[in-house]
């Protein structure tokens, strides 16, 4: 037992003895200072005297042949049941103290009432001389010890006479005095004390014991000595129930303050309810108002469709009218005489048309711009620019499952990774590697980017300027945002960021997604919120603003455990990093009917840089279409830490990430081919990076030779 403040010294009781005796103790409904009855320790001796002994040949045994001896005051009440342990091992040492001093160093200690103190060494010394009466026992006076050097030498010699020769090697008795603190006697009891605090039994139990010389003696006591008082028995069973009703009110006011703490709890939750009330009550409030504008609308809606309703009257009758005009003219005269003009001329066009089926181009200017055969042309763009048609395109890469769909700023660096992003497309592409590519271009005046850019040509790129109007409003927002509301032709579309790069073909998301019906991409390495504050309420807040109800947050951020460790923001909604989504035509449709409108929503109360990608989000809640969670490998960052978490992706990986400007950089290492011929020389690069590098050595050639 450790020392204390009370006691700097150290108490000297070994613990596991402590604890078993105070297991014992407990069991029989006891304790050191009211100690159960003989009779009860009795019929405990068949499995309480195998404890007590196992402990004590621990003891033993660890000693390892050195002297053995054991402090515990509980020993004196528990004698019926020490009794055999002590005569197989140990000798008695009967160490003797002062009542007055015992009561008043525990009334320093703990406030131990002077009455129980003295009451409870009685009914400790009285046991003791009851076991010992007529053996032998090295007596030990605490004061003797602690003024006389001498005595504690003695006491040690007297107490060696009785241990095997075999385990005295080391004692030492000289040594005695030095191990005592001379001098170290505190709680002195006064003249006068004995005769005024102790009962006349305890007044001659001690002088009894205090009549005892120091060394081996045969103890011999009175019979009437030998038994504790009655009065001694009353001031202990007095402090065991004090002690009891001190524990049963701390207990009570433990369960008080308890029940305290659970209401202050409830009242919490109920404020918390009353304010989630208010919230849904302004949620439904809200509601109401949008259900009454959607009923205005309706009603406006009707009212213009009963507009067009009469306006296609109208022309109907006006159709009959002109039909009836049209069979007038077929019947004239000047119809009959001019029909040999009218054959002619549809000879000519058709005519015509063969030479242009045939690859005689002829052109003709405007504005100083050619302009390709009329047949591929669907409409003339921006500024003049021509527009090819569909037909055209498929004409020289076949019908494609699929269209890819890429924004981009009009500067070197975009040319350049666009060029390589469609020279993987085509050689690592699998079934989409003659998808045709449509690069969403804004910032600039529009050019003839297809003159300026040949390569484009062919490998199939056609380029589409965003229009002034939302350029302005939305800046490169809406080149992002565009690719959703364009008419999808194929089947099928996969948005792409420029920095990305095919590695393998990714021919079995075709297929899954393809019978799933599912909008399709990796869910965002972590929270669009980080550093905002109250940044744990924003999802709530997003889709209260655009008046949708909150969805379960059932997405994992593919940062998670990598370079986000927070569990607040470990999940969201279907919230995907734009570098990679793909979905079939009719549902790109459905979302381009709110994607605008969410964003702008988005933009007013949260304008942060991801206001495209949770106005996806919004979307496709709004819309209700199917979702689906894709792996790292369809869009694998090149950030290093992802490896120990994501390597079975990586081995697997489909399209490389290039996002992160730390060891590559988009600007500077794609400004032109010969910079990326520069960065296929380097070794200083991580793993991920040099995949993206080997990737681009494969197809690093056929770009320069476009060059």
């Amino acid at each position: 037992m450790p020392a204390t403040e009370a006691n700097p010294a150290g108490h000297w009781e070994n613990m596991n003895i402590w604890r078993a005796n105070e297991h014992v103790l407990d069991r029989l409904g006891g304790s050191w200072f009211d100690p159960p009855p003989v009779a009860k320790q009795l019929a405990a001796r068949e499995w309480a005297i195998p404890a007590l002994r196992a402990e004590v040949q621990r003891i033993i045994g660890e000693a390892a042949g050195a002297p053995v001896a054991i402090k515990d005051p509980r020993i004196g009440v528990m004698t019926t049941l020490w009794d055999p342990i002590i005569a197989d091992h140990f000798h008695p040492v009967l160490v003797i103290r002062d009542p007055v001093e015992i009561a008043r160093s525990l009334y320093h200690r703990d406030g131990t009432p002077f009455p129980f103190a003295l009451s409870a060494w009685e009914l400790h010394m009285a046991a003791l001389l009851d076991y010992l009466d007529g053996r032998i026992a090295t007596v030990a006076p605490y004061a003797s010890m602690t003024e006389d050097s001498g005595v504690g030498r003695l006491i040690v010699e007297s107490a060696g006479d009785h241990i095997e020769p075999s385990r005295t090697s080391c004692m030492k008795p000289a040594d005695a005095p030095a191990a005592l603190e001379l001098g170290f006697h505190r709680n002195r009891s006064m003249a006068g004390d004995h005769d005024e605090r102790l009962t006349s039994r305890q007044l001659n139990l001690w002088r009894l014991l205090s009549s005892l010389p120091p060394g081996d003696q045969t103890i011999e006591a009175p019979t009437i000595l030998r038994q504790p008082s009655a009065a001694a028995y009353e001031g202990v069973r007095k402090e065991t129930e004090r002690t009891q009703l001190v524990g049963d009110l701390a207990s009570e006011r433990a369960v008080h303050a308890e029940l305290e703490t659970k209401l202050a709890s409830e009242c919490e939750r109920a404020t918390a309810l009353a304010a989630r009330f208010a919230h849904e009550q302004d949620r439904a409030n809200s509601l109401v108002g949008t259900l009454a504008s959607e009923q205005q609308q309706n009603t406006s809606l009707a009212a213009e469709l009963a507009v067009e309703h009469e306006r296609t009257n109208a022309a109907t009758a006006a159709h009959i009218r002109a039909e009836g005009w049209l069979a007038t003219i077929q019947g004239s005269v000047s119809w009959r005489i001019t029909e040999p003009l009218r054959i002619a001329k549809g000879m000519l066009h058709r005519q015509y048309r063969r030479t242009q089926e045939q690859g005689v181009h002829r052109f003709s200017w405007l504005g100083g711009k050619p302009v390709p055969p009329v047949g591929e042309i669907v409409s003339m763009g921006r500024h003049g620019v021509p527009r090819l048609s569909q037909r055209a395109r498929r004409r020289s890469f076949g019908t494609a499952p699929c269209e890819i769909h890429v924004p981009i700023s009009p500067t070197e660096p975009f040319f350049t990774k666009i060029q390589y992003l469609v020279e993987s497309l085509r050689h690592f592409g699998g079934a989409l590697a003659d998808s045709p590519v449509i690069v969403t271009v804004g910032g600039d005046e529009p050019v003839d980017l297809a003159r300026l850019q040949p390569w484009s040509r062919r490998l199939g790129v056609e380029w589409r300027w965003l229009d002034d109007s939302s350029w302005q409003r939305h800046g490169i927002f809406a080149t992002a945002l565009q690719r959703f509301c364009y008419d999808i032709e194929a089947p099928s579309a996969l948005l792409l960021d420029a920095d990305t790069l095919f590695v393998r073909p990714i021919d079995d998301l075709l297929d899954d997604s393809g019978r799933s019906g599912a909008i399709a991409g990796v869910v965002a390495h972590v929270s669009p919120f980080i550093g905002y504050e109250g940044e744990q309420d924003l999802w709530e807040q997003i889709f209260h603003a655009t008046g949708l109800v909150s969805p379960a947050l059932a997405c994992e951020h593919s940062g998670w455990q990598v370079i986000e460790f927070d569990p607040a923001r470990r999940y969201c909604p279907p919230y995907f990093n734009l570098g990679f989504v793909f979905a079939q035509r009719d549902i790109f449709s459905r979302l381009a009917e709110s994607i605008y409108s969410e964003m702008e929503i988005i933009e007013r109360m949260h304008p942060t840089l991801f206001r495209c990608q949770l106005a996806l989000t919004a979307a496709i809640v709004r819309s209700g279409v199917r979702w689906r969670a894709l792996p790292m490998r369809f869009n694998f960052p090149n950030i290093p830490e992802y490896l120990p978490r994501h390597q079975v992706e990586f081995d697997d990986v489909r399209i490389i990430h290039y996002l992160k400007d730390e060891e590559i950089n988009r600007a500077e290492d794609f400004a032109s081919p010969e910079s990326v011929g520069a960065l296929l020389a380097r070794e200083d690069l991580n793993p991920i990076n040099l995949k993206l590098r080997e990737t681009l050595r494969q197809i690093h050639e056929r770009v320069l030779a476009e060059a």
